[in-house]
């Protein structure tokens, strides 16, 4: 499992006991379509898509997020805020 795509606070938040909640802007190789989109739903909640970015907004658990970094269309998962703890 690569880890290098995905923001080292995310990888350390998924190692934690109990599920980290958080918000991520995952960097795509192309622009987000239908397919990609329902792909990154089977991770994690799908709040934004940018696009003229190649960008995605997404909500979830790190764990889960951490996966979603091994899917080739992702380039890069950076944190964008911790929500909390369940």
């Amino acid at each position: 499992m690569t880890r290098d795509n995905v923001d080292y606070r995310i990888v350390k938040f998924a190692s934690y006991p109990s599920p980290v909640y958080v918000s991520a802007l995952v960097v795509t190789a192309s622009e987000p379509d239908g397919d990609m989109l329902r792909k990154i739903s089977t991770y994690a909640e799908v709040k934004k898509a940018f696009p003229f970015l190649m960008a995605v907004k997404i909500r979830g658990t790190a764990g889960d997020i951490v996966r979603l970094g091994n899917e080739k269309f992702v380039k890069y998962i950076a944190l964008e805020e911790v929500i909390g703890e369940s």
